[in-house]
């Protein structure tokens, strides 16, 4: 796919590799909704993406247009998700340390207005390993990029495990 244009609600069949394919819907820009539906050919019919919990949500960068992105769907869709962009979110603290950009993170709360975030407040300052539920249920503010997506999407596929290798670096110091 060249370019996408990003209307809120539309769904997108994303190509994972020669034999799997996925759906995902956008939200607010940068926003991308990814759910746990696979199959082996890009023919998706009778989506009813409202029935189904999406697997995360979080900003995407442009390479996921250029680099996975198949086509906007038409036809076959029953029903969108109408599940909001979350407003509990964990923001990375910065850190340069050799080899390591990011260190941690607190717990934050954003009202996101599709085009920046604004109104931030902190709930917890420093999430430490007391909050590793919290931490597993909250996905990072940074921007994924496609290879990121899709290493997620075709892991949840192959084992049922829903890992986010970023978020697993930021808090390696805790696990």
């Amino acid at each position: 796919m060249k370019k996408l244009i990003w209307k809120v609600g539309s769904v997108i069949k994303l190509k994972l590799r020669e034999d799997l394919f996925t759906v995902s819907q956008l939200a607010g820009k940068p926003f991308m909704f990814f759910f746990p539906i696979f199959q082996n050919n890009s023919d998706f019919k009778d989506l009813e993406l409202e029935k189904v919990k999406p697997l995360f949500c979080v900003p995407v960068d442009g390479s996921i247009s250029k680099e996975c992105a198949i086509e906007k769907m038409d036809k076959g869709i029953i029903s969108i998700s109408k599940v909001e962009i979350p407003e509990i979110w964990i923001s990375a603290h910065l850190a340069f340390l050799p080899g390591q950009v990011f260190k941690g993170g607190r717990l934050v709360k954003e009202k996101w207005d599709y085009i920046e975030s604004s109104d931030i407040e902190t709930i917890i300052p420093d999430l430490t390993i007391q909050h590793k539920d919290i931490i597993n249920n909250h996905e990072v503010t940074n921007m994924r990029n496609a290879e990121d997506i899709v290493e997620r999407l075709i892991e949840f596929y192959e084992t049922g495990i829903n890992r986010d290798k970023f978020k697993e670096d930021l808090f390696k110091h805790l696990f």
